[in-house]
């Protein structure tokens, strides 16, 4: 199945980005910042998410067909991966564009 979106989570909020606008994020953030202001954010949670269990502000997915990242703490490098792996994803049909 192709992914068709990538859901961001910040605390308690939300968004699903589409593939080009999160390789945007990811190029962003390895420049030192990004902004998903521009984004729609979703009304809530999605389904799928749950709350890590040990207490952290954390969200866990319980689809593995979903993409979900968290990148407030992210660094270059961590955002550099990120971008990789959209980049593999995009090689190997498993994303849409």
């Amino acid at each position: 199945m192709t992914k068709k979106f990538v859901y961001v989570g910040q605390y308690d909020a939300f968004w699903r980005l589409t593939p080009d606008e999160w390789e945007q994020i990811c190029r962003d953030g390895m420049k030192g910042g990004y902004d998903l202001s521009p984004f729609k954010q979703l009304a809530g949670r999605p389904i799928w998410l749950k709350r890590h269990p040990d207490g952290s502000t954390g969200y866990y997915r319980t689809r593995q067909d979903m993409l979900y990242y968290e990148p407030l703490d992210w660094d270059a490098e961590d955002f550099r991966e990120a971008l990789d792996e959209l980049e593999e994803m995009r090689n190997d049909g498993e994303i849409g564009n």
